[in-house]
């Protein structure tokens, strides 16, 4: 199991100092919230992980929970806030690489995390996105001095997560998904090695923007920007993070 984030550990112990206060033990509150609310998934096992910080409530579960447990307008502002952190997670990639078992972990983490979620959306400012990446792109980006090999990360390696990174753009084919990827156009320019993995690149770029479940935009050097386009970052549904493709 990942490690967990601060912001959840903080977010469950605080749950369960709320619901001691009134429920002697999770199985009390879960019997509770099943009684109350026989449409919804609550036992003792969810309640467990939610306050061991295993599980992140969603607004509807954090609601539930504080009505339960008849809390104050105070500590009903004060979780929200500590859920709305719990939702940020900042990392280092070498952090990152570490939790999920080496960069192709990495890898296969990122693909479980699109494979679950039903919208997947990530902006590039000077690259093509990882799910559109041919094999000869992924595997010059990923062996630049300053990517995984800056972390440990072996020729072998490399290898394996550019075989990952290729298995990742089956979603591509998934009904019922809806993948944009937006880039600027210096994607379209820069490369990292011969003309020619440039050219297959762009080639690529042809052909999944004819896709259904694919939305693939590029803002023009001319395009004026409400930000400074320095940063990358995804979205899986409605959850966001910065980007490690």
């Amino acid at each position: 199991m990942p490690p967990i984030s601060p912001q959840r550990a903080r977010l469950g112990r605080r749950l369960r100092e709320v619901r001691a206060a009134v429920f002697p033990s999770g199985a009390a509150l879960a019997r509770h919230l099943a009684a109350t609310r026989p449409d919804s998934s609550w036992h003792q096992t969810k309640v467990s992980k939610l306050e061991r910080g295993e599980q992140r409530p969603s607004d509807n579960d954090l609601a539930e929970w504080l009505e339960a447990a008849d809390a104050s307008v105070e500590v009903v502002e004060e979780l929200g806030a500590l859920l709305a952190a719990a939702r940020i997670e900042y990392a280092t990639v070498g952090q990152l690489f570490r939790r999920h078992g080496g960069p192709v972990g990495d890898q296969a983490s990122i693909r479980a995390l699109e494979a679950q979620a039903i919208r997947v959306a990530e902006f590039q400012p000077a690259m093509v996105p990882g799910l559109a990446q041919t094999t000869e792109y992924a595997r010059e980006v990923l062996s630049l001095p300053v990517g995984p090999a800056a972390f440990g990360a072996s020729a072998a390696d490399i290898e394996a997560m550019v075989s990952e990174r290729i298995r990742r753009q089956e979603i591509l084919y998934h009904p019922g998904k809806q993948v944009q990827l937006v880039m600027g156009e210096a994607a379209l320019h820069h490369r990292f090695g011969p003309l020619e993995t440039l050219i297959g690149q762009l080639d690529r770029l042809a052909a999944i923007a004819g896709l259904a479940t694919v939305e693939l935009s590029v803002l023009p050097f001319a395009t004026p920007l409400p930000v400074f386009p320095l940063g990358t970052f995804d979205l899986h549904d409605t959850t966001w993070c910065s980007s490690r493709r």
